[in-house]
């Protein structure tokens, strides 16, 4: 048994196809996914192991399907599962996938095995470059694998399975695991130790593990894995609120780029669509930031308190990448928002003011008045 490894990591996923109309059931998904793996040519020794709950499961699909790509979560969400396959890909592949001469090519090898487990929060993907003729370069072979994934599953032909990913790439480390020799003059009852080099593009991290405590690296392997799965999926759960947050301002900004066209608007035509037409849309945008401003709070107090609990018994190996993740959320300018819509609310009424005057001043006070109970629902 070799004594090193090197391991990247991903968000990957197969999820179903917008199309999907059936009623879902966890053992037709498993069949149907292991199927469509091994239509790849490429892709042997699938492994697929959930819990007997999984394989009951099942529950009539009456609207749209999430996408993990999207921020909206994802479907099918097991409680346990793992996914492990081994993939070849010919340097010439791979040098197309990453548009990369082969001689700069950085993963030394063709075969690269995956294991995509799932987490309470996303799952998380672990690719790993298998005898690599020197030491690889493990993210590339995690977009490699992704690349060679989304070509091969546009191609085949799944019905319903489809691959899906979160990124491409958020989480910029190299991980590698080393033996770390006891010389018998220190403490000796140690399992596992990490470190971070930094370092410009991706961060190198290294988890040592205890010779005298694990009987190879592959043993240790294991051990890594399991401790790092649940700090990586609340990472990649973080990055997903941020894609979903993002995605949500945008439809703001759209709302109020609309206003603001119908602002500048001008001519006869113009300045009725300000009348009759902008409350309507004012009140969609408002509402929608109020949304986005629960939702914030919501996501807030969520991951104050599953952060709390899942570093209560003190510092995790990705701890700093998921400080880094929080603390550098953008923070988006409700408040600010809110002032301008209040102003367009404010130019609204003012038009609908400047009418009644007119008419009232040509159909008399009674009618006037009406009008401004009308125009100003």
């Amino acid at each position: 048994m070799k004594n090193k490894f090197s391991f990247g990591i991903g968000c990957f996923h197969f999820g179903l196809k917008e199309q999907y109309q059936l009623e879902f059931k966890g053992s037709e998904y498993i069949r149907e996914l292991r199927e469509t793996l091994e239509l790849i040519s490429n892709v042997n020794n699938i492994e697929i192991y959930c819990d007997d709950r999984f394989k009951n499961f099942s529950i009539p699909i009456t609207q749209e399907l999430p996408n993990i790509q999207n921020g909206i979560g994802f479907f099918p969400k097991p409680s346990f599962m793992i996914i492990e396959f081994e993939v070849y890909i010919p340097f010439r592949i791979q040098s197309q996938l990453l548009q990369l001469k082969v001689s700069f090519l950085e993963t030394f090898t063709e075969k690269f095995k995956i294991s995509i487990n799932y987490t309470y929060h996303l799952p998380v993907t672990f690719v790993e470059p298998l005898d690599p003729s020197e030491e690889a370069t493990p993210s590339e072979a995690v977009g490699v694998v992704r690349k060679f994934l989304e070509h091969e599953f546009k191609n085949v032909k799944s019905d319903n399975i489809q691959f899906e990913f979160l990124g491409p790439s958020p989480f910029h480390a190299d991980c590698y695991i080393y033996p770390e020799e006891s010389d018998g003059k220190g403490e000796v009852d140690w399992k596992l130790k990490s470190e971070i080099f930094s370092q410009r593009g991706y961060d190198r991290m290294i988890f040592y593990f205890n010779s005298t405590q694990f009987m190879n690296a592959e043993e240790a392997k294991e051990k890594v894995f399991d401790e790092i799965l649940n700090e990586i999926g609340f990472f990649y759960y973080i990055v997903q609120t941020d894609v979903e947050r993002m995605n949500d301002w945008g439809k703001i900004q759209n709302l109020i780029n609309q206003l603001i066209f119908i602002q500048r608007s001008k001519g006869i035509k113009a300045f009725f669509t300000k009348i009759f037409t902008l409350s309507k849309l004012i009140d969609e945008t408002l509402t929608s930031l109020t949304e986005f401003e629960s939702e914030e709070l919501y996501f807030d107090n969520t991951n104050q308190k599953e952060y709390r609990d899942l570093f209560s018994m003190g510092e995790g190996c990705f701890q700093p990448y998921i400080d880094k993740e929080i603390n550098n959320r953008i923070v988006y300018p409700t408040k600010e928002m809110s002032r301008l819509i209040s102003f367009f609310e404010s130019r609204r009424t003012k038009a609908v003011e400047s009418l009644v005057v007119l008419i009232a001043a040509i159909l008399g006070g009674g009618v006037g008045a009406l009008l401004i109970i009308l125009l100003t629902e």
